[in-house]
């Protein structure tokens, strides 16, 4: 079985209901099999979702009404079917985002986003620094040249087109020289 019939996304949204319906032909629902979807995210402990029966007695139905306790983040994802006499089966694992509740993310840019958005803040205000350091009382300042900040504007706005190239689905070129 594909596992892409097992868990039709990719990419959930938290604070969204989460639902689906699949159907295991091999282990139905009418014989008591219970499938449960396992999330784990590094440094987390692990979330698992237990699939309700269907009223045809055939299909599992996956319903998560509160999402938001998930962190956003990437997850391994673990999908098992479990027998009335407790004996489990692992049907498959894959990767699964949970992306965040737009109502409530402060900033929606990726860490390349901002990055990119600050050198060219930084550019903007200092095209005509001649100054790179300098010292006041105990502390001592020092600033990146124009070209230091333009070969990094260069390498993030490469890493946010790769990100958008990614997330479109096309395959990006990254030319490597900045």
């Amino acid at each position: 079985m594909l596992i892409s019939n097992l868990l039709p996304f990719k990419k959930l949204m938290i604070g969204d209901v989460w639902e689906w319906s699949i159907t295991l032909s091999n282990y139905p629902a009418s014989d008591n099999w219970v499938l449960s979807y396992i999330l784990k995210q590094a440094g987390s402990d692990a979330k698992t979702i237990t699939a309700s029966v269907d009223t045809d007695g055939i299909s599992h139905k996956i319903k998560v009404s509160d999402t938001t306790s998930y962190l956003p983040g990437k997850y391994k994802i673990s999908i098992c079917i479990t027998s009335s006499d407790e004996e489990r089966q692992t049907l498959g694992i894959t990767d699964i985002e949970l992306l965040p509740d737009m109502s409530t993310v402060d900033d929606p840019r990726t860490y390349n986003e901002k990055c990119l958005d600050a050198i060219e803040q930084v550019l903007a205000g200092t095209a005509s620094r001649d100054i790179l350091e300098y010292t006041f009382k105990d502390a001592n300042y020092k600033f990146r040249s124009t070209t230091e900040l333009i070969r990094l504007r260069n390498y993030y706005e490469q890493e946010v087109n790769r990100e958008k190239g990614i997330k479109s689905g096309r395959i990006v070129y990254i030319n490597k020289r900045y």
